[in-house]
C-alpha cells in the first residue's frame, strides 16, 4: 500500500508536480550508470514513473515540471535522453562575481579571496587537463 512506500526523488517530484510547479535538479548526471539515461528517458516521454508495489504508475503534470540536469562530461549521455533536453552551456562567474556570491552568503572577504584564489588555480589545472 501506498503509505507503506518510501518514494525516491522522482516519484516524490512527479507527485509534487500534480499540486504544483515543481523545479528539481539532478546534479552530475554523467556520474551515474548509463542505465540512469534509460530511466529518466522513459520517465521523461512518458510523464510518468513506476513505482514497485504500486498497481499505477505515478503520473507528473508535465506543464507543472521543470528537470535540471547538470554534467560536467565524465561521460556521453544517451543521445535519446539528450534530444528531449535544451542545453545551455555554463562557464565559471568571473572572481568579482564570486566574490560577490559569497558576500551574500556572509563569508568574510579574507577567506572569500583564499576561496575565489583556490578556485581560479583549481580551474586552471583543469584546463591544463582538457
Amino acid at each position: 500500500p501506498e503509505d507503506v512506500i518510501s518514494f525516491g526523488f522522482l516519484p516524490t517530484v512527479f507527485r509534487a508536480s500534480n499540486h504544483g510547479r515543481v523545479v528539481a535538479f539532478v546534479d552530475e548526471l554523467d556520474k551515474a550508470s548509463p542505465k540512469v539515461d534509460a530511466f529518466f528517458l522513459t520517465a521523461l516521454q512518458e510523464a510518468e514513473v513506476v513505482v514497485r508495489g504500486l498497481k499505477e504508475p505515478i503520473k507528473a503534470t508535465a506543464r507543472n515540471l521543470t528537470l535540471f540536469f547538470t554534467k560536467n562530461n565524465e561521460r556521453e549521455i544517451g543521445e535519446a535522453l539528450m534530444r528531449r533536453c535544451r542545453r545551455v552551456y555554463l562557464k565559471f562567474p568571473d572572481p568579482e562575481l564570486e566574490m560577490k556570491i559569497l558576500a551574500q552568503a556572509g563569508i568574510p572577504r579574507a577567506v572569500a579571496e583564499v576561496l575565489t584564489q583556490a578556485a581560479a588555480k583549481l580551474r586552471a589545472k583543469q584546463d591544463d587537463l582538457i
